[in-house]
């Protein structure tokens, strides 16, 4: 009979293959799913998304009035919508691929298997003296070739046997092979038709285009063994799960969350005894009266020996008053300290302070800050034209208990820089970058852990 199937071809549940062996069945990322997504790596699926019927004869796909949308061979659905064998069903314009397969099922009813031959005969003997006989006595009285035939015949069920599981092994690798280079052409059309103004965005984009068409040049090439696509395949997760990343920062508009942030963010100045002096980022949190509390890092107000510095100051986006300032505390575990200064008139301050989130891998985020510090061109005088902060788009990549890494840029001077996320809402405070990577890679405090600075 012909058997209806849903294969997940991208997300969290790649591979996952469902049998439609009920004329109605939901979608979504509520465990009573009937095709259940995971709660936490296919996060563009709503909790009741979609459902999948039969009607007249045929299979109807609706939207439940999902977040995301429900897209049918790239065209997002506005009512039911009947899909056939091969069309590809997206939840969520970055979510998780299905596709409707169909095929021919035999139920084991159907098959026949013939019982196995009976052996010749033997001579009925007493128990105790068939007990006492060898192999070679009980042979003695079969004829030669029969005995010959049931070796022939066992040797041949091996070799038909290893031969057919060496064709089944290959034509797994095949069928998988086919699914993969599905899917990365799939990832490749999405990046293709996306572009961003952000620089550092735009890079990104192109390391993962090469990045994928290198991937689908090794599938092309792989041999078909099932063991040598295992890596490919955990390397087409990881591809998708940067694409989703960088397409979601190429699609996301950091305007409204600058526009609330960036008066609010400075350059820290920090001179020592010896002479030195070291330039940060820092950005105000809380504000009483005249009086405001500046957020920045622990490192950037010591010096290698851990001596405080002599003097601080704090100089505002787009200002070229310098305010002085005053070390208030450090933590004690992780690089962030803060600062209090005084603003004749008022303060300002990031608004909503309070509201912080915990971020997701593949988070669109907002860097504000000073790379590279005075060193780089003002315009002139940065005491006459002002400081000027830079923005710089970037998206969540890892997230553990200590720290919050970044894909984005940052410099000798970027740290303190505040995090924000699509909502404007704080996720951490950038203090370093990893090695070799040109400050691609940025590492940040989280933001709950330098809040409890702030009185």
């Amino acid at each position: 009979m012909i058997a209806y199937r849903v294969t997940v071809l991208s997300g969290a549940r790649s591979g996952l293959v469902i049998e439609l062996d009920q004329d109605f069945l939901t979608i979504g990322r509520h465990p009573t799913s009937h095709i259940a997504f995971d709660p936490e790596g296919d996060r563009e699926v709503s909790i009741r998304h979609a459902a999948l019927f039969k009607h007249g004869g045929q299979w109807v796909l609706r939207d439940l009035g999902s977040t995301n949308g429900t897209f049918v061979n790239g065209e997002r659905i506005r009512a039911d919508r009947p899909v056939q064998p091969g069309d590809a069903i997206r939840l969520g314009p970055l979510g998780p691929e299905m596709s409707l397969t169909v095929s021919e099922d035999q139920s084991a009813d159907t098959l026949s298997i013939p019982p196995p031959l009976p052996d010749a005969p033997s001579q009925s003997l007493p128990l105790d003296q068939d007990s006492a006989m060898t192999g070679a006595d009980r042979n003695r009285g079969r004829p030669w070739w029969r005995r010959t035939a049931k070796w022939i015949g066992a040797g041949t069920l091996v070799i038909i046997g290893a031969g057919g599981y060496r064709w089944l092994q290959a034509h797994s690798a095949n069928t998988e092979r086919t699914r993969l280079v599905t899917h990365v052409d799939s990832l490749l059309g999405v990046l293709a038709a996306t572009q961003s103004e952000a620089s550092t965005v735009q890079d990104a984009l192109e390391e993962v285009i090469a990045n994928a068409q290198t991937l689908r040049q090794e599938l092309s090439d792989a041999q078909s063994r099932r063991g040598g696509l295992d890596r490919l395949s955990h390397a087409v997760d990881e591809t998708q799960t940067r694409q989703q990343a960088v397409v979601r920062a190429a699609r996301f508009d950091p305007a409204p969350v600058v526009a609330n942030a960036i008066d609010a963010v400075g350059l820290v100045s920090s001179q020592f005894v010896d002479g030195q002096s070291f330039t940060a980022t820092g950005f105000v949190v809380a504000t009483r009266g005249d009086t405001g509390w500046v957020l920045t890092s622990h490192h950037a107000i010591e010096d290698s020996l851990g001596r405080p510095a002599s003097q601080l100051g704090f100089v505002f986006h787009g200002s070229g008053q310098h305010f002085p300032a005053t070390r208030q505390a450090v933590h004690d575990s992780f690089d962030v300290a803060l600062l209090r200064l005084i603003v004749p008139g008022g303060v300002p301050s990031i608004a909503a302070p309070g509201l912080t989130i915990r971020p997701l891998p593949g988070d669109p985020v907002v860097i504000l800050s000073f790379p590279l510090g005075l060193d780089i061109p003002m315009g002139g005088d940065w005491r006459v034209v002002g400081v000027s902060a830079s923005v710089f788009l970037g998206s969540v990549s890892r997230i553990l208990p200590t720290l919050v890494q970044i894909d984005g840029y940052g410099a000798h001077g970027s740290s303190g820089s505040p995090v924000l996320g699509a909502n404007g809402a704080l996720i951490g405070v950038v203090y370093g970058g990893e090695v070799g990577t040109g400050g691609r890679v940025l590492y940040a405090v989280p933001i709950a852990e330098a809040l409890a600075l702030v009185p």
